[in-house]
């Protein structure tokens, strides 16, 4: 595997743990029983994971592999230009679909009543 589709791979990886890191949101709490929150939360983390996150990151790898062959085809290296979209297009779907589950948890939570600041 060539240097630079490794250093992408680890790149994208570390995006995509950051990005999951940074997913709990930020509730006003007062006045709600603890109890009852985090079984809301559950709930709702349990409708966010109906979000496919693979499957973006997997339509995000092949269609970065096709742009990227076909900028390599222009710049003469159709291998690592396919290998350095695929792993671009592997990051955009994994943060695009992380991004739509921390929205569905927020809505959730939203449509429950509870004021959700970020």
């Amino acid at each position: 595997m060539p240097k630079i589709v490794l250093q992408c791979l680890i790149a994208a990886a570390c995006v995509g743990l950051l990005t999951a890191c940074a997913s709990d949101p930020i509730v006003n709490r007062s006045g709600v029983d603890p109890l009852v929150y985090k079984r809301d939360l559950s709930d709702c983390e349990r409708y966010a994971d109906e979000v496919r996150v693979a499957q973006k990151a997997g339509v995000g790898t092949l269609a970065g592999a096709a742009a990227g062959a076909v900028i390599g085809v222009i710049v003469g290296d159709t291998g690592r230009g396919a290998g350095v979209g695929a792993v671009q297009g592997a990051t955009s779907g994994t943060v695009s679909g992380v991004r739509e589950r921390r929205t569905v948890v927020r809505n959730c939570l939203r449509d429950r009543g509870y004021s959700v600041y970020n």
